[in-house]
């Protein structure tokens, strides 16, 4: 692929291909397949496995979840992109032909300006899931490091972070079972930043090429046009409306493809997350892991992600929704009077058509708005009043 963009798009591209979520005919697409996916699950195994070896009660049973459930959520981002993986390079191509279209000075500094803030915004999110995944590390290292700075008579207790069951001597094989773990979460970390950003990414073109539209219609009534002759200003009107109107068909098809793309994986995705914000509010707030700086640490790091990923996955459906609106605005706003008559039934049915925001919904249950994330939020706050009320 050859576009003006391009160089937007390629950390997301080298993201995917290092995990092997870019289609490819090479055998080392499907090797990464199995060996992350082997990492995954056996993570999982391990951490279920505790469930089945210990004494279970609430503590422990909500102390695994709140860990085994980020890692079915990466997990499942994983999955899901392996197997749509060619739908997403599609959309790609999409995008690439998009970029190719445009002829305007104009029309390409807006596209241009929407993919470079979302750049910024992927990198920017990339810094802050770095300094997380560093700061888990260092917790976890962090008395096998005091053991060389300030040694003791004795070794410091060596005990694991997340609650998992290996079948094998702990104090013999610690080092590959810490290893195990940090890599699973390194991993994973970066999954959800590969797949999330490349959404965001599209998200972020959906915007811009809505933006146009409203541009193209904005000004499809220029001062410019009236100097011609009146077959040549109806000609010229027509042209530029129904351009407008074909690229919003254009961008919708795509948009509804992307959300049927991934429309299964979101709705499991939204009641995992959910759950999962539930279970890790009630960790850190319980008087154990306050007295525990590395667990208190932890859990904070993973609530603030959570709700962080809810909050900008809803944020980018709000804003595709707000300028969908901004075409409707637009196009009751323009001096539609002044446009011959073949030209304002045009104007007409785009009005009647944009009348009806584009909003992300998956299945019909939930839309993705800043109202989504409210309604998120508190649910997971109630369920947090209610496993807080057992106690």
């Amino acid at each position: 692929m050859d576009f003006a963009g391009e160089r937007y798009y390629r950390f997301n591209k080298i993201l995917l291909n290092c995990f092997g979520l870019w289609p490819s005919q090479t055998r080392r697409v499907k090797i990464l397949f199995v060996f992350f996916s082997a990492i995954f699950f056996s993570f999982i195994f391990v951490q279920f496995s505790a469930l089945v070896t210990s004494k279970r009660d609430l503590d422990l049973v909500l102390k695994v979840l709140s860990h085994v459930l980020p890692v079915l959520i990466y997990t499942m981002n994983y999955n899901a992109y392996y197997f749509n993986a060619k739908k997403v390079k599609l959309m790609m191509t999409e995008v690439c032909n998009d970029w190719n279209a445009l002829d305007d000075k104009r029309e390409i500094e807006i596209i241009e300006k929407y993919t470079y803030f979302m750049n910024i915004y992927t990198i920017s999110i990339m810094v802050f899931l770095c300094i997380c995944m560093v700061l888990f590390v260092f917790l976890e290292i962090w008395p096998i490091m005091l053991d060389f700075v300030v040694p003791l008579n004795e070794s410091r207790p060596r005990k694991m972070h997340v609650v998992a069951e290996y079948f094998i001597d702990r104090e013999k094989y610690f080092p590959f079972m810490l290893l195990h773990e940090i890599v699973a979460c390194l991993v994973g970390g970066v999954t959800l930043l590969s797949t999330g950003t490349i959404c965001m990414i599209y998200a972020s073109h959906v915007c811009g090429m809505l933006k146009i539209v409203s541009f193209r219609i904005e000004h499809a009534l220029g001062k410019n046009v009236l100097q011609h002759s009146t077959s040549q200003v109806e000609r010229i009107i027509c042209g530029r409306i129904v351009r407008a109107v074909e690229l919003h068909r254009k961008i919708l098809k795509f948009f509804d493809f992307m959300i049927s793309t991934f429309v299964v994986p979101f709705g499991i995705l939204i009641v995992i997350g959910v759950t999962s914000a539930t279970v890790n509010l009630y960790r850190l707030l319980q008087p154990s892991t306050m007295k525990n700086i590395s667990e208190f640490t932890s859990s904070l790091m993973l609530l603030i992600v959570h709700f962080l990923y809810m909050f900008v996955a809803n944020f980018i459906g709000q804003i595709i929704t707000d300028h969908s609106t901004d075409i409707y605005n637009t196009t009751c706003n323009v001096l539609w009077y002044v446009a011959p008559q073949s030209s304002q039934k045009i104007l007409l049915f785009l009005m009647h058509r944009t009348m009806k925001s584009v909003k992300p919904t998956i299945g019909n249950l939930f839309v993705a708005s800043l109202e989504g994330f409210a309604t998120l939020s508190t649910t997971s706050l109630s369920y947090f009043t209610m496993l807080y009320s057992l106690q």
